[in-house]
Parts: C-alpha cells; structure tokens; sequence
C-alpha cells in the first residue's frame, strides 16, 4: 500500500508549493514577522528546511536497510545511500541547529591561531561573506572524496531521475556563490538593502527549491528499493514454500 502511494507525484507539488508560499511570505511580511524571514535562523522556514532535510535523509537510511536486508551487491548503490542517510541527516541537524554559524568559533577552540590566521588571509584578500564559509568549504570537499564511488549506480538512473538529482544539486552549489556575491557587494560596494534583500531571496529560493527536489528523488528511490525487496520476499517465500512441499512428499 505504502509503496504504490510513492507513485504520487503530489508529494512533489506540496512540497514545491510550501517552497514558494514561504518565499511570497518573505516578500510581503518577512521585515515585519521574524518568524518568516529568511534571512533569519531558527524560525519557521529554517525548521521547515530543516525536517525536510531530515526527512530525506531518514529516507535514505530505509533504502540503506532495505539493501542490507536484500544482501545487495551492488557496493556503489549502498555507498549513494550511506553518503545520502549521513549527509542529509547531518544537513538537516544543521539547519535546525546552525552548527554552521558558530563553526569557526568551535575549531578556534582547538587552534585558534590557525582560525585567526585563515579569517585574516581571507579576509585581507577581500572576503566578506558569512564566516561559515571559509571552514565548511573545505570540509564539504574533503567529504566528497566518497563521491566517485556512487558514480556507478548514479548512472544507472532513468533520465528523470538524472535530471532531478542535477537541477537538486545545482541549486545547492548554486546558493554558495550568490551567498557569496550578495554580501560582497552589499558590504563593499553599499549596493542597497533592495539590492542585498534580491540575494537573500534567491539564495533561500535556491536551497528550498533544491532540497524539495532531493527529498523527491530519494523517496522515488525508496519506491522502487522497495518493490525490488518486496519482490525478492515474495521469491523466498515460494522457495521456501516449495522446499517445504517437497519435504513433505519425501516423508
């Protein structure tokens, strides 16, 4: 029953929908309420992002158990859905969180002649966005060395499914560099707060619109992970069956 509600495409459309009722009312009230700013952490779009996040992630830790269950082969499958499960859920704790904000503060615990060094660096070349950026960066980089390992099951995608996992991710990376830009000229060049208020909603749409599109395309996964273990429970059961037939008729 669970898996034949999958095929709805309405999941999608809510989603998407939500994306962009939280962007209108950042437009219209976001100055005025907090609660839906989305420039503003820890208020209602930052949880709603949040369990989305989380949501897609505990999707992933299903299919990473429904392929453990099924004893799968396929490594590099098991590999997307294990970088998927840690990733998402991570991102998702995050958001609600906002480890990231306080990042540099924390590893300045450990080495903070290196935080002071490495803000000052960049900082002197010109930088002027969120601090976050500096160290989450090249953390995000030196996790992505398990990438190459799902490229194999990646490739074995329906071109939709291809399609939703490029549109998802390039609206991730694309929230990097217009963070970047919209706070560079609104604190070097004084562009306006029009000019900052633009950013901030393309930046946010980005991340809304992105993660809607993952969270889709993970529980499409789920759907079709899990007609492949209900199929292959069915088979070992008829074995089973069988096996138990002819025990019977050998006595």
């Amino acid at each position: 029953m669970f898996v034949e509600k999958i095929k709805n495409n309405k999941f999608l459309f809510f989603l998407l929908f939500t994306d962009l009722l939280l962007i209108v009312i950042h437009i219209i009230w976001g100055n005025a309420y907090r609660s839906f700013n989305l420039d503003v952490e820890q208020n209602i779009p930052t949880l709603y992002q949040g369990l989305k996040l989380l949501f897609a992630g505990h999707v992933s830790l299903l299919v990473t158990y429904l392929l453990v269950r099924m004893k799968s082969e396929n490594r590099s499958s098991l590999v997307y859905f294990i970088y998927a499960t840690l990733g998402l859920i991570y991102l998702g704790i995050d958001e609600i969180g906002q480890i990231h904000e306080t990042i540099g503060d924390r590893i300045a615990e450990f080495f903070p002649e290196l935080v002071i060094n490495v803000r000052q660096m960049v900082y002197d070349a010109g930088y002027l966005s969120s601090d976050w950026l500096i160290f989450m960066v090249p953390i995000a980089l030196v996790a992505s060395v398990f990438v190459p390992y799902t490229f194999k099951y990646i490739v074995s995608f329906s071109l939709k499914e291809k399609l939703l996992l490029a549109l998802g991710a390039l609206c991730i990376v694309l929230v990097i560099p217009v963070e970047f830009i919209g706070s560079y000229n609104y604190y070097e060049y004084s562009t306006g707060e029009l000019s900052y208020n633009i950013s901030i909603i393309i930046e946010e749409s980005l991340e809304l619109i992105g993660i809607s599109i993952l969270s889709y395309l993970q529980l499409s996964l789920l759907k079709q992970h899990a007609e492949a273990f209900l199929a292959n429970e069915a088979r070992k059961s008829r074995e089973k069956d069988t096996r138990k037939k002819k025990v019977l008729q050998s006595t």
